[in-house]
């Protein structure tokens, strides 16, 4: 399912060319959030990323127990198990073995008390984890648990880690009883993702029910970019009550993640009057949009927990444990940015890694810069162990705020980076800006802010999480230029979406112009949403256009995908034309990581994809796509690898990064993968780097040109 951001920009009309002033050198040195000079750090050779990436796979589980749900069989308030609560907690840890699971979200928990539930997970879950509660309170005040049970009512979290921070706010807006209902977060030792849990009012006409999401989103917001929020929320998916925070943070079941995977599946149960059964999805986990989209690769419904059995007296054992099923999601692990370009300038592209170096001692975010130069010779491919060439340092620079992307911008033959970075709201505007850090010889210099909304008089609101970003020579003057292609949202006529150019002058960039827009143009409606666009010279006329890998969802005869191109004209952009259209042919939009590149080395620039096909007898299947440019629009798709048939035999597409770049200096792309192995024994991440050499009709086997765990 199509996932959708709906904030809308303002006031983006009649944007004038004008240049952005030159910037003192303390300034154009500032970081980003303090304002402070970054610390340019020397070249580390020899060392591996830091041991930041330690950070796990997240796999957490959100479960409302009704561990004081009350009632007897044949009674409304029915749930099984209340009166033993030692079998609620083992199904909790059963759960986490059986889901390898590493964070728990309760809702309906009793807990701060010997004998109550979360004391009894505790033990039950071992060593290593920790646990934290938050009661709430009844309309009438009262907080303990009834029928026996040991500790106060609540929320609780349970993390495979060490809890250095735990917050509980009430979110209940005053109403005229006494009833309170927290969002409890807490911060894990080595994680930047918080984990929080809430637990929302169920009368659907309880007029608090709107302010206590708008002030479930207030606690979240400050850390909405590394985030996962977990609970019962007693509102179906897409609720306009639910929009605070549906429409900012993504929610793990809202798509498919392969063949046969259901969407919204069902996470409750009960009867209606007439003793029939009433099928409702009211739980629900969301977490961060991810610079490149979301962050789940998996989602799903334990169903078989969830009690279904027929609500009279006399009628048997229960067949689940809660009258809620627990829903499971598969978080990638937040880690790093890449692009590639030819940073140095010696006819081979390289690779450039943001990471994320978590938080210093006083609270300010760190990230770093890593270079792997091309060393490839011939028809092989070949990288330089990584090397550090900045540090943020003191100054806070928080890499997952961060869009990154690379070209020439000052025409000089070595590639720079270029990061659009997103400060959130200033009072009722979203304020983003525009980094450069220029490629030197040995690395980059000091990032320089080149341009930022704040100070923008005709745009003065971006919202970077509706911006995707490109780089491009697209005026054909021999410097890059950054192209973002920007959701306005649905309008009366349908979807709308811009493509707005930062235009290169060589020592800046011009302020961002409008360069084409659905709303003016014969599609009128184009889904941002379902766009993964792709920068590429592909008629060879010197100008950089866009293409679009776009995703029509599913029909009838499976998924349809189609492409489509904008033709760069200089100054604009020409209407998209579609170029390809999967048909009745199933093509899994999802599946797909677009890439672009010279593959043939014709001149023009081409298409890969890696696509993923799941799980086979024999691992993961992964293939590699090619649409070749042919000037007038793209060939169809050939498939130019596939791991099944090479020694590689099992690829996990969903850890692959890939980037496209002539990284042997051959004439001809090649493709590289950041692969990330997880965490090994000693607790540090593994990550490899892989290249498949294009060899202009097809891709050699792939190549382990570094590995993380040979330097740890």
């Amino acid at each position: 399912m199509k996932y959708r951001l709906r904030t809308l920009l303002t006031s983006l009309t009649g944007v004038c060319a004008l240049l952005i002033p030159v910037y003192s050198a303390a300034a154009q040195a500032a970081g980003p959030e303090k304002g402070r000079s970054a610390v340019s750090a020397a070249a580390v050779r020899g060392q591996s990323p830091p041991a930041l990436l330690a950070e796990p796979e997240l796999r957490v589980v959100s479960w409302n127990i009704c561990g004081e749900a009350g009632g007897v069989r044949g009674e409304a308030g029915y749930c099984p198990y209340r009166n033993d609560p030692q079998a609620k907690a083992d199904q909790i840890a059963q759960v986490v073995a059986e889901r390898n699971a590493n964070a728990v979200m309760l809702q309906e928990v009793c807990g701060e008390a010997p004998g109550s539930h979360m004391e009894r997970l505790r033990a039950a879950l071992g060593s290593g984890w920790s646990i934290a509660h938050a009661p709430g309170a009844r309309p009438g005040g009262t907080a303990n648990c009834r029928g026996g049970l040991s500790g106060t009512l609540g929320v609780g979290i349970a993390v495979k880690g060490s809890v250095t921070e735990t917050t509980a706010t009430n979110t209940v807006p005053g109403g005229g009883d006494q009833q309170t209902l927290p969002i409890l977060c807490v911060r894990v030792e080595g994680w930047s993702t918080r984990i929080c849990t809430t637990h929302i009012l169920s009368d659907p006409t309880d007029p608090r029910r709107p302010g206590q999401i708008q002030n479930v989103k207030n606690e979240i917001w400050p850390d909405r970019y590394q985030l996962v929020l977990g609970g019962d929320f007693n509102m179906f998916p897409d609720t306009t009550e639910l929009k605070p925070i549906s429409d900012e943070f993504d929610e793990c079941d809202r798509r498919s993640y392969g063949p046969g995977d259901t969407v919204n599946e069902v996470t409750h149960h009960s009867w209606d009057e007439r003793g029939g059964h009433v099928w409702r999805k009211r739980d629900h986990i969301f977490a961060s949009w991810g610079e490149a989209g979301s962050q789940f690769t998996s989602c799903e419904v334990d169903g078989i927990r969830m009690d279904t059995t027929e609500n009279a007296p006399n009628s048997g054992l229960p067949n689940g444990y809660s009258d809620h099923a627990p829903i499971v999601g598969y978080l990638k692990p937040p880690r790093h940015l890449s692009t590639s370009g030819d940073f140095d300038g010696d006819g081979k592209a390289d690779l450039a890694v943001l990471y994320g170096q978590g938080k210093t001692s006083d609270g300010h975010n760190r990230s770093s810069l890593w270079i792997s130069n091309g060393s490839g010779t011939g028809a092989e491919t070949g990288f330089a162990a990584p090397r550090e060439v900045w540090d943020s340092g003191a100054d806070s620079w928080n890499w997952s705020a961060s869009a990154l992307t690379s070209g020439d911008f000052d025409g000089d033959g070595k590639a720079d980076l270029g990061v659009l970075y997103n400060y959130g709201k200033e009072g009722d505007r979203n304020r983003t800006a525009l980094w450069a850090f220029k490629g030197i010889p040995n690395g980059f210099e000091a990032p320089r802010k080149v341009w930022d909304s704040r100070d923008d008089t005709t745009v003065p609101s971006w919202n970077w999480s509706t911006s995707k970003l490109v780089a491009g020579d697209f005026n054909g003057d021999g410097k890059a230029d950054v192209g973002v292609l920007y959701d306005y949202g649905k309008t009366t006529s349908g979807n709308r979406t811009g493509l707005w150019t930062f235009t290169s002058n060589g020592s800046g960039f011009g302020k961002p112009r409008l360069a084409w827009d659905s709303s003016t143009d014969p599609v009128k409606s184009w889904n941002w949403a379902a766009s993964k666009p792709v920068a590429g010279d592909f008629n060879g006329d010197g100008k950089t256009d866009l293409a679009v890998l776009y995703d029509y969802g599913k029909t009838t005869s499976g998924n349809r995908t189609g492409l489509w191109t904008f033709t760069g004209t200089g100054s604009e952009f020409a209407s998209p034309k579609q170029v390809w259209d999967s048909g009745s042919e199933s093509w899994n939009w999802t599946a797909s990581k677009p890439v672009a590149g010279d593959f043939n080395g014709d001149g023009k620039a081409d298409i890969g994809v890696l696509y993923d096909y799941g799980r086979t007898a024999s691992g993961n299947r992964t293939g590699l796509w090619t649409f070749t440019g042919g000037g007038s629009g793209f060939g169809k798709p050939r498939l130019a690898w596939d791991s099944s048939a090479d020694p590689v035999k099992s690829w996990n597409w969903t850890v692959s990064e890939p980037v496209a770049g002539d990284f042997n200096g051959d004439g001809r792309a090649d493709l590289a993968v950041l692969y990330d192995y997880g965490n090994t024994a000693n607790g540090r991440n593994r990550t490899a780097l892989w290249s498949f050499a294009g060899r202009g009709t097809d891709f050699a086997t792939p190549q382990a040109n570094w590995d993380s765990s040979t330097t740890q």
